[in-house]
């Protein structure tokens, strides 16, 4: 027979058992309900979604983009591949994607219901419509300059956080998954990759706006260095695009040229840290909000050699980022230092159509003002005398930093990133060509002036 202690154990050891399997079912009902809610392969949400006419997705301007024309029908696609990575696909095979999936609740009218009320939902319930910020001509004219190209275009306005276009190429067809399905998924340019948000590329020397924040009010940014073309640092040489080297720079002057041995020497005058702070007050190395999932941009700065901090300064080495950080970067400069949540949601349209607009989420940050002027001053510059010469507008005062980082030989990222009106900026954008032959400022700038007097245009 067995003792009484065991018997005690045995009871407390069962009871534990019991209460964890409680303990359990209420964090996945009460605490992870919404994340099961929102899963493609969900059967309530599926059955809800039989009996629901989802709703649509429009365009700044009322433009259709995404309708159903009845409950638990197919989902039609107006511009399927323009929008592939914005609105994404809602199907029964593959699942959801981008938006279809981020506001599948919202799209049925289900978002606040408990998983069990998923199962009570009547037949032909309407679901909420939505409204992109997104104006579709700037959005299509977007695409089609990356044709036949790798990369990411997005504008957005700095004042609202709107996101006036977001293009990622390739592309893909989300009105035909089907037919093209093993063809996507085996295809090795990655078309199911939202570059804008997810891409992780070297931003070269577009992060020297970020540098130039860092060194100012640390560093004598008026005293002359003499760039001869090549700076070495514990041995390593790093060199400017000009072999000859550009003489007497200040910090405005190597700004506008993108003088890299000016920045691999200066950025010695300060930490690893000071650096790493500046990037972090850029949102490296922390979460974008946004209504698409966006990859952390990282810099690892702690502990960098001299070499390491010198090719950090210039956008090499332990540095990555997307596209939407660094348009968040230009955002930042353009606002004087205030964080605007970038957005895509202009507003959600009840099945009555009432329509409830979204207000911009402002957030404060530690970017000095008066040093955003100062950048913008020296991207002005850039834009007028400098690498960024082929973003210049008639009449218009662009800003602007190029960036060319180096991949192989022969294949560079090529950047842009700038504002415009430099005074009074309306419009932000980032430009980034994937394995270009060239540089920023060849091959970035130019499309990147294209995409800001359009969207000037239309504004």
């Amino acid at each position: 027979m067995l003792d009484k202690k065991r018997i005690i154990r045995l009871l407390i050891f069962l009871c534990a058992l019991f209460v964890s399997v409680i303990v359990y079912l209420n964090v996945y009902y009460f605490i992870k309900g919404d994340s099961f809610k929102k899963l493609s392969y969900n059967r309530r949400s599926i059955a809800a979604e039989n009996k629901i006419l989802r709703g649509s997705i429009y365009d700044r301007n009322g433009q259709v983009l995404a309708y159903t024309e009845k409950a638990g029908g197919e989902r039609q696609y107006n511009y399927p591949k323009t929008y592939s990575h914005i609105i994404g696909y809602s199907n029964r095979e593959y699942g959801k994607s981008a938006l279809e999936r981020e506001y599948n609740q919202t799209l049925l009218g289900i978002d606040g219901l408990s998983l069990d009320d998923l199962l009570k939902v009547r037949d032909n319930r309407e679901g909420k419509s939505i409204k992109l910020t997104i104006d579709h001509d700037l959005q299509y004219y977007a695409r089609e300059r990356l044709l036949e190209k790798k990369g990411s275009i997005i504008a957005l306005n700095p004042k609202t956080g709107e996101i006036l276009a977001m293009a990622s190429y390739p592309d893909f067809n989300p009105a035909d998954l089907v037919n093209s399905w093993k063809d996507i998924i085996e295809r090795t340019d990655s078309p199911l990759l939202n570059r804008s948000t997810q891409g992780m590329y070297e931003p070269g020397s577009v992060f020297k706006v970020i540098t130039s924040n860092a060194l100012i009010g640390r560093i004598d940014i008026e005293e002359k260095y003499h760039s001869t073309g090549t700076e070495k640092i514990d041995g390593y040489d790093f060199r400017d695009a000009n072999r000859e080297g550009y003489g007497e720079l200040n910090l405005k002057d190597a700004f506008v040229i993108s003088s890299n041995t000016y920045f691999t020497n200066r950025v010695q005058r300060i930490s690893g840290v000071e650096l790493g702070k500046s990037a972090d007050d850029f949102y490296f190395n922390r979460d974008i909000p946004f209504d698409l999932p966006v990859k952390k941009s990282v810099f690892d700065y702690n502990k960098l050699s001299k070499v390491e901090l010198s090719a950090s300064a210039i956008g090499q080495g332990k540095i990555l980022t997307t596209p939407m950080n660094m348009a968040v970067v230009a955002s930042l400069i353009a606002n004087d230092g205030e964080f605007v949540q970038p957005t895509l949601i202009k507003s959600i349209i009840n099945p009555n159509g009432k329509e409830d607009i979204r207000k911009p989420i402002r957030k404060a940050t530690d970017l000095d003002p008066k040093k955003m002027n100062m950048i913008t001053d020296m991207m002005v510059e850039t834009v007028e005398k400098g690498t960024g010469k082929g973003a210049r507008i008639k009449g218009i005062r662009v800003a602007g930093k190029t960036g060319t980082a180096e991949k192989s030989r022969n294949k560079t990222n090529a950047w842009f990133i700038g504002f415009a009106p430099a005074e009074d900026p309306e419009v932000v954008v980032c430009v980034l060509i994937e394995d270009s032959k060239s540089s920023g400022g060849v091959e970035a700038a130019p499309i990147a002036r294209n995409i800001i007097q359009r969207a000037l245009n239309n504004k």
